[in-house]
Parts: C-alpha cells; structure tokens; sequence
C-alpha cells in the first residue's frame, strides 16, 4: 500500500511534451482502482464513529419500521446523508465529530456545499440551525 501511494509522480505537459516530473507527497493517481477502495475503508471509520455517537445517545437519527430500527445517516458513493433533531446540541455534536474525522482521515468537509433540510420546521428555526452548522438551508 505504502508502495502505491509513494511511487506516484506527474509528468508536466507544455504544448504537449513533457518537460519534468514532479513526485507526488500524497494521494492516488486519478482514476487509481484502489481510490475507491480506500475512500470505502475511510468512510466506513466515519459510519463507526457515528454508530458510536448513537448508541451513546449523543445523536439520535430516526426510527423506522416494525423493529424500530434506528437510523441516523446513509452513505452512498462519496455523499452522506445524517438525520437528526433539531436540539442544538446533538446537531453541535454531529459538527464536532465531523471536525473530529476531518482531522484523523485528512478528507475535508465542505460545509459550503453542505444543505441542511426540514420537515415541518418554522423557517427561521431553519436558518438558525444551518447558520450553526455553517451550511446551506433548504426548506
């Protein structure tokens, strides 16, 4: 693994024809196959430290169906999805530990592209809570 990720380097094209190389520090050439495999790995540490968050009781997600099973994000391809209530401190929680996995995995979370979506919730409530988290509101 470590093999892969330092032997990369970029050749530089002007009008067409190389004209040095740089050596990568970091990351994986575009299109790598083990790109996709290596995001899964860390976005499965994201899914776990929200997993933890929830049977600690700090998030609270939704219940749903006959068993009640709680549900507080999905995650598809590079996209996550977290559901939660509107108190707070559970949505000051989920930024934190956001924060906590930008630090441990080196991804960023761009809140900027970030929505934060209502059901029946007033629209100053609304704005309120995305101007916490720093993100989009969409009612």
């Amino acid at each position: 693994m470590s093999g892969c990720l330092s032997s990369v380097s970029y050749a530089v094209l002007v009008n067409g024809n190389a004209k040095g190389w740089v050596k990568a520090s970091r990351g994986l050439r575009q299109g790598d196959p083990l790109s996709p495999f290596l995001f899964t790995l860390v976005a499965d540490v994201l899914s776990r430290i929200l997993l933890r968050a929830e049977e600690r009781n700090l998030l609270e997600g939704f219940k749903v169906g006959r068993n009640r099973t709680r549900v507080s994000h999905l995650q598809f391809a590079d996209d996550t999805i977290f559901f939660s209530n509107t108190r707070e401190e559970e949505l000051q929680t989920l930024k934190s530990l956001l924060l906590v996995f930008e630090h441990i995995s080196g991804l960023k979370v761009n809140f900027d592209k970030s929505n934060i979506y209502d059901i029946n919730l007033d629209q100053n409530h609304l704005s309120g809570l995305a101007e916490l988290l720093d993100c989009k509101a969409s009612g």
